[in-house]
């Protein structure tokens, strides 16, 4: 007896659509869902579910970045703006100033004479004045706040070349921090 043909789906080709399923169709949409069904495999459906997910995990994952990017540059420019020197006198008005400046020489001996800002650095021209010694000397700033240089202006001041250490006769450079410990030994030569 000979065995007649059976149409089986194999595991490596998709079922093969027969007339009989499509002849049950009794709508348009439910003949479109029968062809998907047999067109599309679940490898397709997991696919097309992956890249649906990877897209929304990937806006996601830019929005993130996105907000993280903004809160970085907001706290780097929190950082900047207290890294600078905020000095209170800035926040007072002309008079004001000049008021503060005026004690602060009556009390120190620190005068500054001229000031200049270029756009990279401040420039002070300063004149200090002891008990019987006054220099005056240059002190430089760049924008950044990170160091200061020194640059003696002696003009002729023979007194004031042999009263000071050899260091404070040529110009060098501090870091801003030291800006308190160069002012005190200043001070503490010119009140010898």
């Amino acid at each position: 007896m000979a065995k007649a043909k059976q149409n089986k789906a194999t595991k490596s080709s998709p079922r093969p659509i027969f007339a009989e399923d499509a002849l049950l169709q009794n709508d348009p949409s439910s003949m479109v869902d029968l062809i998907n069904q047999y067109v599309h495999t679940k490898a397709d459906v997991i696919h097309a579910k992956y890249k649906e997910f990877a897209e929304e995990q990937m806006a996601a994952d830019h929005k993130l970045i996105s907000e993280l990017q903004e809160e970085n540059a907001r706290l780097t420019e929190e950082l900047e703006s207290r890294s600078q020197f905020g000095s209170p006198v800035k926040k007072q008005n002309n008079e004001d100033v000049f008021y503060s400046l005026d004690i602060l020489e009556i009390m120190s001996g620190l005068k500054v004479t001229y000031f200049n800002d270029n756009g990279k650095e401040l420039v002070y021209e300063m004149k200090s004045s002891g008990k019987e010694l006054e220099i005056h000397y240059k002190l430089i700033l760049p924008k950044d706040g990170s160091e200061v240089t020194y640059i003696p202006i002696f003009d002729g001041n023979e007194e004031a070349m042999k009263l000071l250490p050899e260091y404070f006769l040529d110009s060098f450079s501090f870091d801003f921090k030291n800006l308190p410990l160069f002012y005190n030994k200043v001070n503490k030569y010119i009140n010898k």
